[in-house]
């Protein structure tokens, strides 16, 4: 697994791909997949999400044939330490959550789009008897000649939370259940919690 950050500009505000980028060693690739991710049940089928595919490398490139048969997508490839270097940008090996793994411990994540027309922010709360609560807020800014529109949104949610390597399995209160795709990235404090968690595409930050 490895953390890929592209940025680049939209607009006249600079944007940031967080990427997640799974290698198999018998050629599956799946990059920033969601709902949750087992390496070794991915190796062994055939991938269904759009964002799966085959690799190999050779001569300093890499190849990617997607599953839902668009485009193949080449990309310069080199080794860099630990690292790899995936079309000039590189990309950090990081490490599974430990299956079980509980903590008292808060992360907060959020995105803006069009110098902050569109944002959201989300804080996940992680307590050590099993149960979460999440707070997550949305904004959209609209600005014509003469007038200008906005609206707002807030969701909660609470329930019991369950990680296992790079999946999280949130239960509701209600029942409802999600999985998302996690990994751990950067130093870890004495509980075992990682700096930052990347969910989903999105990078949520320890606080």
């Amino acid at each position: 697994m490895w953390l890929r950050v592209e940025t680049y500009y939209f607009g006249s505000g600079l944007s940031i791909n967080n990427e997640g980028w799974f290698f198999t060693p018998n050629g599956r690739v799946s990059k920033s997949p969601i709902g949750g991710f087992d390496p070794k049940a991915f190796a062994a089928t055939q991938g269904a999400q759009q964002s799966d595919g085959t690799y190999w490398i050779a001569d300093g490139t890499l190849t990617i044939a997607w599953a839902d048969g668009s485009s193949r997508s080449e990309y310069s490839f080199a080794r860099k330490g630990a690292d790899l270097v995936i079309s000039g940008i590189g990309a950090t090996p990081v490490e599974a959550m430990k299956k079980g793994w509980r903590a008292d411990v808060a992360y907060e994540g959020g995105a803006s789009i069009g110098g902050g027309a569109l944002a959201s922010s989300t804080t996940i709360i992680f307590r050590r008897d099993g149960t979460y609560s999440r707070d997550s807020i949305g904004s959209i800014r609209s600005t014509g000649t003469q007038v200008e529109v906005s609206a707002y949104s807030q969701a909660t949610e609470a329930g019991r939370y369950e990680f296992d390597g790079h999946t999280l399995t949130l239960t509701q209160n209600d029942g409802v259940v999600t999985k998302h795709t996690v990994f751990a990235f950067s130093d870890r404090d004495g509980q075992g919690a990682p700096e930052y968690l990347w969910r989903d595409g999105g990078m949520m930050r320890r606080q």
